[in-house]
């Protein structure tokens, strides 16, 4: 009877351990498969439709930001221009967040839009090496990089059952430095 008890606390014990382990295994298996260059295992670790609702809800602040900065909300000509580029965005964050492109910009390569599967010259780097990982809640992880500006790049994994996915690539807000990072979005 002793021997059921103990088995059943070991086997508790390594659930939890995986329960705490599992974001950063998943973050490591992202990088195991962009090196690899094999889309369709990163892919199962990625949630697109998240991904790509992120980005665009963090370009239209972008967009709305420059706006008023330039304060251009007064003409109606710039409203109707912010509402269009709002369309525009939405379409080209549909077309470019996709599993091979966030391969190739997790390897530090921006994709081209010429060619699809077209790769820059740029060195390949190892995703996620210098980075810091941590729990912001029971449902969420972080992993925090530094783009080659010097700007933070927040990568948010949320819990999906037992899962975790990649949901959000939290980009820097400020519109100088995030039209310098829209250019050159290589992440180390």
């Amino acid at each position: 009877m002793q021997r059921v008890g103990y088995l059943v606390s070991v086997v508790c014990v390594l659930l939890g351990v995986y329960a705490v382990a599992a974001p950063y295994i998943v973050v490591y298996q992202i990088r195991d498969a962009v090196l690899a260059h094999d889309v369709g295992d990163l892919s199962e670790h990625v949630d697109f439709v998240s991904l790509r609702q992120s980005f665009k809800d963090q370009l239209d602040v972008m967009l709305a930001k420059q706006t008023r900065s330039e304060h251009l909300s007064d003409d109606g000509v710039a409203v109707l221009g912010t509402a269009l580029a709002g369309v525009l965005i939405d379409k080209v964050v549909d077309l470019y967040v996709t599993p091979a492109a966030l391969s190739s910009m997790l390897e530090g390569d921006i994709p081209l839009p010429s060619a699809p599967g077209t790769r820059s010259t740029a060195p390949i780097r190892q995703p996620f090496a210098y980075s810091s990982m941590s729990y912001s809640s029971f449902g969420k992880f972080v992993v925090r990089s530094n783009n080659d500006n010097g700007d933070e790049v927040s990568f948010i994994f949320r819990r999906r059952g037992v899962d975790w996915k990649l949901c959000e690539i939290l980009l820097p807000l400020d519109t100088a430095t995030a039209n310098k990072s829209l250019k050159r979005s290589r992440v180390r």
